[in-house]
C-alpha cells in the first residue's frame, strides 16, 4: 500500500539517531561497551555475563548500571553538539 511506510524525513531522523547512538557507544570504555553489548545486544543474563567476565553477578549489575549511565550521558552530549 503506497504511503504506508516511513517518510523520507522519518528515515533521515532515524538514521541521524542511529549515528548519534553509535558515536556515543564508541565514546565508552572497552569495559562498558563489552558489558552493554553482552547484556543488550547478545542478550546474556547477569549470571552469564558474570561467568564470562570472571566477576560476581553483583559486580556485573553495578558495571552495567554505570555503563548505561555513561552511555546516556554520551548520548546527551552528542545531541547538544
Amino acid at each position: 500500500m503506497p504511503g504506508s511506510g516511513p517518510t523520507a524525513s522519518q528515515l533521515a531522523s532515524a538514521n541521524e539517531l542511529s549515528e548519534r547512538m553509535e558515536r556515543a557507544f564508541d565514546q565508552l570504555s572497552e569495559e562498558h561497551r563489552e558489558v552493554i553489548a553482552l547484556s543488550r545486544i547478545v542478550g546474556l543474563s547477569h549470571a552469564e555475563i558474570a561467568a564470562q567476565l570472571g566477576r560476581s553477578e553483583g559486580a556485573v549489575r553495578m558495571l552495567l548500571s554505570r555503563a548505561l549511565v555513561a552511555y546516556t550521558a554520551a548520548l546527551d552530549r552528542s545531541q547538544q553538539a
